[in-house]
């Protein structure tokens, strides 16, 4: 399944963004400030988290991520900061941005009731 969630930033600074896996991490070099909408979008299958900036998922967005066979198990995605509100957006009202591709579903209509 392929699934897309938007970020807003409402208050913060300049941020800027990096993956965490199994207590490794790496920055990704994409930055956004306040106003900017930052969307994430997992393809299960293929194992890959996507990122977009105001609805951009060109480089240095795009996938940011990549597991080898996909996603097994259990997954969940985590944001963290240290300043600002964020207001998230799992799909129960429209997206402000296209996902990557047609067939991502919002996260509301494919999570577990």
């Amino acid at each position: 399944e392929k699934v897309q969630v938007e970020q807003v930033e409402e208050e913060a600074g300049e941020e800027g963004g990096s993956v965490q896996n199994g207590g490794a991490g790496r920055e990704y070099g994409a930055t956004w400030q306040e106003g900017d909408v930052v969307g994430l979008a997992c393809d299960l299958a293929k194992g890959q988290i996507l990122v977009s900036v105001n609805g951009s998922f060109e480089g240095p967005n795009g996938v940011v991520f990549q597991q080898a066979g996909g996603f097994e198990g259990e997954m969940f995605a985590a944001i963290s900061g240290q300043t600002g509100r964020l207001r998230y957006n799992l799909g129960d009202t429209p997206f402000a941005h296209a996902p990557p591709a047609p067939d991502f579903e919002a996260f509301c209509s494919v999570a577990a009731p």
